[in-house]
């Protein structure tokens, strides 16, 4: 997904409609795995590959980076970025591991934790939130691009 859209955002000359297509499809594909019941594998299959593509989206953010910054910074932008992109993983799985304790209802199975449906769907909130969050953030990116 990151190579083709960085192509088609190079071919176009734009970025943030293709941020923010990445980030839609990425709330709604979230949405649908987190909380709609779904028995087929299929569906299931087709919904994380499009969050994967989705998430991929997050590349076009170190091409924005490039295009908004002077030459001479740029290096020192882009990796903010790139720190701003791995500490989302530090920083969100253990959110989630630790909201997954907070929800948990001290149930075990054979001593091991069990996990309700709704447990997993209110900790994996945190997914479709920071899809939503970037769909915003995209559009006000698009705000700065038109400015400069």
């Amino acid at each position: 997904g990151s190579l083709t859209l960085g192509t088609l955002s190079k071919r176009f000359n734009c970025r943030q409609p293709f941020m923010m297509i990445c980030a839609g499809m990425g709330l709604m594909s979230s949405l649908l795995i987190v909380y709609a019941p779904m028995r087929s594998l299929w569906l299931v299959s087709v919904l994380f590959f499009m969050t994967g593509i989705a998430a991929s989206g997050q590349i076009l953010s170190f091409a924005m980076v490039k295009d908004l910054q002077p030459e001479n910074i740029v290096g020192t932008a882009i990796g903010c970025n790139n720190m701003a992109v791995v500490a989302g993983g530090f920083i969100l799985q253990p959110l989630i591991g630790e909201l997954m304790q907070c929800f948990w209802r001290g149930h075990l199975v054979s001593g091991i934790p069990f996990y309700q449906l709704v447990c997993f769907q209110k900790s994996l909130t945190v997914v479709p939130v920071c899809f939503a969050l970037c769909f915003v953030v995209s559009f006000w990116l698009g705000d700065i691009t038109r400015r400069s």
